[in-house]
């Protein structure tokens, strides 16, 4: 169960992990609010009906949050009001409810305690053992019971956070679930929750069809993607790249303007997932959202280097995808990036927000394209050794019937 089916970073992980375990035989269904495609595999939980419906489904945990006059900018879901999927759930012919995304009004608190199955619950960001916030943003508040959220700007103990961490704590005592955590970081995280810390926690990371991204040649990409062919291409790439202050632009912005400052030359920057932002100090080539997996993938081999400067990451699809293409990726020594890329040997980490280390890295692999190809080489053999899609399908299924055997 994914909120969505395609939009965003989860739902296309839990596509991945869907399509993979179909091809090992199993009966998965991915359960969505709102069907995307014409897949039989998909199910949709509204219909006309329950699609009109759905915005005003939404209407409360969108006005709950912004109740709170000192709230920022980023996503806060309470899930607190009733959705209309108990029912449903109940009627669901599974041995083993799969969760993932589930915010936006999809599953509230209340429906996740009426789930009678075994659950198994694949987390993506800190909603699950938060009081409402996605990105934790340094606050440790999910140790305890929440309240007093920095994120609304509240000075109040039994604000919405808390409110919403004494739901949560209802419900997870009736679901029980196993929690998959995709990367080490977000591990340690749960075990240091208060809500799931006592659970059973198992680590798995996402996968990826490694034979949608691969190597192809540099000059064919930028060629399709009219680009220039002589260019040290940077690129970057991400939901809601320039305006979402999360993914780093602007750190982006501070790490070029690095090597602009050291007289680096023929650079041009390429940047998907956005149609604008504040202007590079290099060449910009926007272009824009990337829909399917053929574009991405051109878009990855024409680049030189990828840079990934965001602030949180659990474990990104990006970083993943340009790993199986044969580009290395240069980031933060953030989340789960670490358990992604070796450094100086499938890629280059940075101090966090170290913009400076950041400019050094993406230049150390735009000098030396022998010490690119190896990179690039190195980050191949490890997609297709931890996490080409049948290897982590199979870590699934073997999790699936450790459940349903009760040796978890």
């Amino acid at each position: 169960m994914n909120t969505y089916e395609k939009s965003g970073g989860a739902a296309i992980a839990t596509n991945r992990r869907h399509q993979a375990l179909l091809k090992l035989g199993v009966e998965s269904i991915l359960a969505v609010a709102e069907k995307e495609s014409d897949d039989s595999t998909v199910f949709s939980f509204n219909g006309r009906v329950g699609k009109a419906l759905r915005p005003f489904q939404q209407f409360p945990d969108y006005l709950l949050p912004r109740l709170y006059s000192g709230k920022d900018n980023t996503l806060f879901s309470p899930a607190l009001c009733p959705t209309g999927t108990t029912q449903k759930l109940a009627m669901l012919s599974a041995d083993i409810i799969q969760l993932d995304w589930i915010c936006n009004s999809f599953l509230s608190a209340y429906s996740l305690g009426k789930i009678k199955k075994p659950v198994v619950w694949t987390l993506h960001d800190a909603w699950a053992f938060t009081g409402g916030c996605h990105i934790l943003k340094a606050c440790e508040r999910y140790k305890s019971k929440c309240g007093n959220c920095p994120q609304l700007g509240s000075s109040s103990y039994h604000d919405l956070s808390h409110v919403t961490w004494l739901a949560k704590n209802r419900a997870y005592a009736k679901l029980n679930p196993v929690i998959v955590t995709p990367s080490k970081h977000m591990y340690r995280l749960v075990k240091e929750s208060s809500l799931l810390g006592r659970s059973k926690v198992a680590h798995i990371p996402n996968g990826i069809d490694e034979r949608q991204f691969f190597p192809i040649d540099r000059s064919i990409a930028r060629q399709l993607l009219h680009l220039p062919s002589d260019a040290k291409i940077v690129l970057f790439g991400a939901m809601s790249a320039s305006s979402d202050k999360n993914k780093g632009y602007d750190l982006l912005l501070s790490a070029l303007q690095y090597l602009k400052n050291s007289s680096e030359e023929n650079i041009h920057c390429v940047i998907f997932g956005a149609t604008c932002g504040d202007p590079l100090p290099f060449p910009t080539h926007y272009l824009g959202i990337l829909h399917d997996s053929v574009s991405i993938n051109l878009a990855y081999n024409a680049a030189n280097v990828f840079v990934c400067p965001s602030r949180e990451e659990n474990f990104p699809n990006t970083v993943l995808e340009s790993q199986s293409t044969g580009t290395p990726v240069v980031a933060f020594t953030i989340g789960g990036i670490p358990d992604m890329v070796s450094h100086m040997e499938s890629g280059y980490l940075a101090p966090a927000y170290d913009t400076k280390e950041l400019a050094k890295g993406i230049a150390s692999i735009l000098h030396d394209d022998v010490y690119r190809d190896d990179m690039g080489k190195a980050a191949r053999r490890t997609v297709e050794k931890q996490y080409a899609n049948d290897i982590v399908a199979e870590q699934y299924l073997q999790l699936y019937e450790s459940v349903l055997n009760n040796k978890v």
